[in-house]
């Protein structure tokens, strides 16, 4: 559980605690106040200045100001999720969640008198339907349903509540399910939270379930996915034998397969009637607002909601495991170790102890199980506290090398955690970890999602800030003999080990999905609510950009370049060296980048420097790219002297060891031979084929036998080189150029030695691939879920199209609002997930890119390819949606900001493009002169007439491939080893 600092008192308070000087310690206290006739509860000294307000009817209402820009991270969640799922009826938490977003008989609806009547007709169909077994009595009555959800769906709107979310500005509209709680996310404009919590009070006040069925075959996805997850699999089993009393272990959040197949919609209504009230709600908002007028606007919008007990959920406590539980589970990739521990829930007074235990195993840099992965005796090894209200979890995961067992792994690790009991680690970690805390909880606190999300978790375990504020200065005052008591105390009992084993056998038996038919979307209709909600009265605000000019300071460090933005906020840097040269010239620079992850210097090993820079809560990294690489270091300004001297003793004396190098191959090798097995990697490295001809940036890696020749002196040679060339120094920090340069020296040069010749530098670019007529690439790849991509290179750039490509992308593919969202997803129940997008590419001289994307199950590839083929030929055409599109666009960039170190990253950007503003401002000066004309020209000419690369990753053995020979076009097969490229 992680606790938000105001950033510049956090900054404040971090300086004295690095440079060693006591400070007096602060009151955490529980205070009342009353402001604008509303009484609110406060934590003295709280650096989020969390007010905690709670309505008359008991909605909780929790607020935080943060002025970065004009937006609230809004959060509504209940205490509700598939811990409270009643047993005979599991993943109904979850159900309900997807169904919140249908409306209510205001709005989603056309003609709700009309509606009403079939919607009642669906409802008693379920229970007909749940109550039979005969499968031909099942089959019949489903058609009945689908039948009359057709007639139904005739008087609905579908994603309205998207489209309306869209229409005022809002980003990221989603809501997840999890244990303890439900709860629906919005990003919304300041000035539009009148309109919002019109909206959201309408949505929780009479839900209405109405288009269900294809949202059930979404539901089905969900958990044929999980099912066949290699990752579910193992959290399923762990959790399972750990909590064999509790529904955190006999419970999922999707719900068991007999209950998916046999929903109950009065079921859910009860359970929304049960646990959808206002005393065991609460709403989060973080971001730029005034709370005292923002608490009669809630109040006036929720007060309706009437107060009702709530059913507790009560459990038999746990008993300890009388010997290590040991259970091995098998699927197709990538062997690896979960184990872990119980520890008591949230409540508990020495949760902050467990915190502490988590960071001392695994922080990133000089933790116990880290070590394990400097020194090269893992492939990775990590720890974690999973923190829940009734019980907590201290769990580990370990990913062998080549040639290691997953017994040895567990050994190993083991072997970290009686050193954690026996006190065998640096005392001096504590305060480390606690300086890296508070340094960590800096970053998050700029965000108003990061203040938002941790304050729902406080809410959602009960946890009280007070006590945690309390926590986190008792963290730095822990003795190594109250963490080693603590360990000792937890750590010596039974865990439960999961063994994730490699396996081509398929166990995998996919939830039956009944057949349905496509429903009518209504994307042009419009109910009074929404145009409501719509004519209300706004005050616009006003765009603003950052003026590169004046933002951005320029200078030179000898012939080297110096862009720098001062950070007016708070005590943090960053700075990058911007090396002008990436793996596409010369891909050895690939394995100079992990090398550089293993490393030391020429005076400490890996290990020392990483326990040095943690010390000093600062960061290292190299980032290669195609065409560029980052050298970056970021930390406090205090320290960065003494962090920059760190960072400069290894760029220019890195370590040269072969032993090192040695573990570093074997280390790729064994990652390559994983990736081949992991669906995300396959994806990652499909999407190159439809973009380019022979190598690419995916698969131009270096070969197995130059793989193996490669020495140390070659990448030595090659970091001398990257040093020796014309890099920019970005900088964002709180000291200006001047302090800047003479902190950091001049010079033409970090070298301290003349620069090395090119070391098989190359100045070519990948062939792009360009297509004649349509190809369908296949990869036979079993599993749950399919993959079918669309893939092509677009237009040559011109900034001209930039503002028509945006509002093309916003009112085609982008979003739940979306025609390939609506059409594919809610109408035909085709997909778990869709999108498309024309992106621009990442410099001038390069085209634009069309990906579109689905993920369906295996029997459903041919229609949607159909579906997705029949859209892109001809684009439907909506002139409410259009509208629309291009509101949501300009509001969303309205109130959006460039700001801190993204104002040098957006310069670099639009440079690039030939644009001498942000891009947005770009798009946002010409967005009002687009028309429909233009975007429809655009699909025409660029979309519907181009040929395209289709490329479907699946399990041929169930489908035949002249089954896709309808879709046209060559139909070509490929393998791993092409698209991966050894």
């Amino acid at each position: 559980m992680k606790m938000r600092k105001n950033i510049v008192l956090a900054a404040f308070m971090l300086f004295f605690l690095l440079s060693g000087n006591i400070q007096a310690q602060k009151k955490y206290e529980w205070k009342e106040e009353t402001a604008a006739g509303y009484t609110y509860r406060y934590v003295s000294n709280d650096p989020l200045g969390t007010r905690y307000y709670t309505l008359e009817n008991g909605l909780t209402v929790i607020t935080t100001v943060n002025k970065k820009e004009p937006r609230l991270q809004t959060i509504i969640a209940t205490k509700a999720g598939s811990k409270t799922d009643p047993k005979n009826h599991t993943g109904l938490a979850h159900y309900l969640e997807h169904m919140l977003f249908k409306g209510t008989d205001k709005y989603g609806t056309a003609d709700w008198g009309k509606e009403k009547p079939l919607l009642e007709e669906i409802d008693r169909l379920y229970e007909v339907y749940n109550s039979l077994t005969d499968k031909e009595e099942r089959t019949r009555v489903y058609r009945q349903i689908d039948s009359v959800s057709g007639l139904a769906a005739k008087y609905s709107i579908a994603n309205e509540y998207d489209n309306l979310m869209a229409s005022i500005g809002a980003k990221g509209t989603n809501a997840f399910t999890w244990f303890e709680e439900t709860a629906y996310i919005n990003d919304v404009p300041s000035n539009r939270m009148a309109q919002w919590l019109k909206v959201e009070a309408e949505r929780f006040r009479n839900p209405v379930f109405r288009i269900f069925h294809t949202e059930l075959e979404a539901v089905y996805e969900e958990k044929n996915i999980s099912l066949s997850s290699d990752d579910e699999k193992v959290i399923d089993s762990l959790l399972g034998a750990m909590f064999r009393k509790h529904n955190y272990g006999l419970q999922t959040t999707i719900g068991t397969v007999e209950h998916l197949k046999n929903p109950s919609l009065k079921e859910i209504r009860k359970y929304y009637e049960t646990y959808y009230v206002p005393n065991n709600m609460c709403m989060i908002l973080a971001g730029d607002f005034n709370p005292d007028e923002m608490i009669k606007q809630v109040d006036a919008s929720f007060g309706y909601m009437k107060r009702k007990d709530v059913p507790a959920y009560t459990y038999e406590p746990e008993a300890d495991l009388k010997k290590p539980v040991e259970i091995s589970v098998t699927g197709k990739e990538a062997e690896y170790l979960t184990f872990g521990f119980r520890f008591p829930g949230a409540s508990d007074a020495q949760t902050e102890v467990l915190e502490i235990l988590a960071e001392i195993l695994s922080n990133g840099k000089a933790g116990l199980l880290d070590g394990l992965v400097t020194r090269r005796e893992l492939l990775s090894a990590d720890a974690g506290a999973f923190i829940l209200k009734d019980y907590s979890m201290l769990y580990f995961s370990g990913v062998p090398k080549g040639g290691q067992t997953l017994e040895q792994v567990k050994e190993l690790m083991l072997a970290e955690v009686e050193k954690l009991k026996n006190g065998d680690f640096d005392e001096a970690l504590v305060t480390a970890i606690v300086n890296n805390k508070k340094l960590s909880d800096m970053k998050q606190a700029e965000s108003n999602a990061g203040r938002a999300y941790d304050l729902l978790d406080d809410f959602i375990t009960n946890r009280d800030r007070a006590s945690i504020l309390k926590g986190e200065e008792m963290k730095a005052k822990l003795s190594k003999k109250e963490i080693m008591a603590y360990a000792q105390k937890y750590l010596s009992k039974s865990p439960v080990i999961v063994y994730k084993r490699q396996s081509d056998e398929d166990t995998f038996v996919p939830v039956e999905k009944p057949q349905i038919t496509p429903v009518e979307v209504n994307r042009d209709k419009q109910s009074p609510f929404v145009k409501e909600v719509l004519s209300m009265k706004v005050t616009e605000l006003p765009a603003e950009f950052p003026d590169f000019s004046k933002s951005i300071s320029r200078g030179m460090n000898g012939n080297k370049e110096i862009l720098h933005v001062q950070n007016t906020t708070n005590d943090l840097f960053y700075l990058y060296f911007r090396i002008p040269i990436g793996f596409k010239y010369n891909n050895k620079l690939r394995i100079l980048e992990q090398y550089f992850g293993f490393a030391g210097t020429i005076r400490q090993s890996a290990e020392a420097y990483d326990k040095e820079l943690y010390k000093l809560a600062a960061s290292v990294s190299m980032s290669v790219g195609e065409e560029e690489t980052y050298l970056s270091l970021s930390g406090l300004h205090q320290n960065f002297s003494a962090s920059y001297s760190l960072f400069m003793s290894k760029l220019q004396g890195l370590q040269a060891d072969e032993t090192i190098l040695a573990s570093v191959k074997e280390i790729i090798r064994k990652e390559r031979e994983d990736a081949k097995t992991n669906p995300d990697m396959v994806r990652r490295m499909l999407a190159s084929q439809g973009y380019y001809d022979g190598k690419n940036p995916s698969n131009d890696v270096l070969g197995y036998e130059d793989l193996a020749q490669l020495s140390v002196k070659e990448l030595k040679a090659l970091m001398d080189f990257m040093l020796s060339l014309d890099y920019r120094s970005l900088y964002y920090g709180p000291v200006g150029m001047d302090e800047f340069s003479s902190l950091t020296g001049s010079g033409s040069s970090m070298l301290t030695s003349p620069p090395p010749p090119a070391p098989g530098i190359k100045f070519e670019e990948y062939a792009l691939k360009n297509v004649s007529e349509n190809e369908m690439y296949l990869l036979n790849f079993p599993g749950a879920k399919s993959d079918v991509f669309w893939l092509f290179n677009g237009a040559a750039y011109s900034k001209e199209l930039v503002p028509v490509v945006s509002l093309y992308n916003e009112y085609f593919g982008g979003g739940m609002s979306s025609v390939v969202f609506q059409d594919i997803r809610e109408s035909k129940a085709l997909a778990y997930s869709t999108y498309s997008t024309y992106s621009l590419p990442a410099n001038s001289t390069k085209p634009f890119r069309f990906t579109a994307y689905i993920g369906c199950q295996t029997d459903k590839i041919n229609d949607a390819v159909q579906a997705m083929n029949a859209l892109l030929n001809k684009m439907p055409k909506s002139d409410s949606k259009f509208v629309v599109a291009k509101e949501s666009l300009k509001n969303s960039i309205r109130t959006s900001r460039i700001s801190g170190s993204g104002i040098l990253f957006e310069f670099l950007r639009a440079e690039k493009l030939g644009l001498t503003m942000p891009v947005n401002k770009y798009v946002y000066d010409k967005l009002d002169q687009v028309t429909w004309a233009d975007v429809e020209k655009f699909q025409k000419e660029y979309v519907a007439k181009h040929p395209r690369v289709i490329i479907i990753m699946g399990d041929f053995s169930k489908l035949e491939n002249k089954e896709f020979a309808k879709q046209g076009g060559k139909l070509i097969s490929l393998s791993l080893d092409q698209i991966f490229g050894y």
